[in-house]
């Protein structure tokens, strides 16, 4: 559900409740930390505060992983046994994915 991918055994119905209640979970505690995080600004908790922004927007990327990968047919599919061989970093997408996501790096490190 993570991927928008089920596995054997499962309908893909099953894999789209499970994906709904992972992306349900992630948002709240996005919401959930955004709020912690506004606590400690209004009580002069910078670092604290920005901590836990960190931790907020990782939930929400995890959040926007399968609706992303919804839309991709290679992910919206049933993952069988040995697909992770192919995707990834050990898939040949790895190279685009490591240039694509190199600007991003730089920017976080300024």
């Amino acid at each position: 559900h993570m991927h928008s991918m089920w596995s054997e055994g499962m309908t893909q119905d099953e894999m789209g409740t499970k994906r709904g209640q992972y992306i349900s979970r992630n948002l709240s505690e996005f919401n959930d930390l955004m709020g912690q995080a506004a606590n400690a600004h209004g009580k002069d908790l910078d670092q604290y505060a920005q901590r836990l922004e960190r931790q907020a927007w990782e939930a929400y990327g995890r959040a926007l992983h399968p609706i992303m990968d919804y839309t991709s047919p290679v992910h919206n599919q049933k993952w069988s046994t040995g697909d992770w061989k192919k995707h990834g970093s050990k898939g040949p997408w790895n190279d685009c994915m490591k240039t694509l996501a190199l600007p991003l790096l730089m920017r976080r490190r300024r």
